[in-house]
């Protein structure tokens, strides 16, 4: 399991719902990570989640999908699972914590899906 520290430099604008063109870049760059599964509170699909989440549950999503798509291109399977979490009171505001179930083997993969998670990402919040 790694855990990943997000901070928000906004702490103002942690939501997807103030990047309104989010579904629109995910559908030109990634549209598969829009059919990920997603256990949300309202247990609505990752697609409907999107538009009006954390940035680092979109971010987790991001990840997890090209780690899965990168064991793909290798010829492998693998089931990776995330959670997003915060505690404001303990931590500033606009920090996050991510958890992905990777193990040690898959440090390689984490790495680069990290790389190419970034990419996106940031296609998503600089538009």
């Amino acid at each position: 399991m790694y855990q990943l520290t997000i901070k928000c430099v906004n702490s103002c604008e942690v939501c997807t719902s103030h990047y309104p063109n989010t579904v629109k870049i995910l559908r030109e760059l990634m549209p598969h990570v829009l059919d990920t599964d997603c256990g949300n509170y309202k247990d609505l699909p990752f697609a409907q989640e999107v538009k009006k989440t954390e940035l680092a549950h979109l971010f987790e999503h991001i990840l997890i999908q090209k780690m899965t798509d990168l064991k793909d291109a290798m010829g492998e399977k693998a089931i990776y699972s995330g959670l997003t979490s915060w505690d404001w009171e303990i931590n500033p505001q606009g920090t996050f914590d991510v958890w992905i179930s990777a193990t040690e083997k898959d440090k390689d993969i984490l790495d680069q899906a990290l790389l190419e998670a970034v990419n996106v990402f940031n296609a998503v919040i600089v538009h």
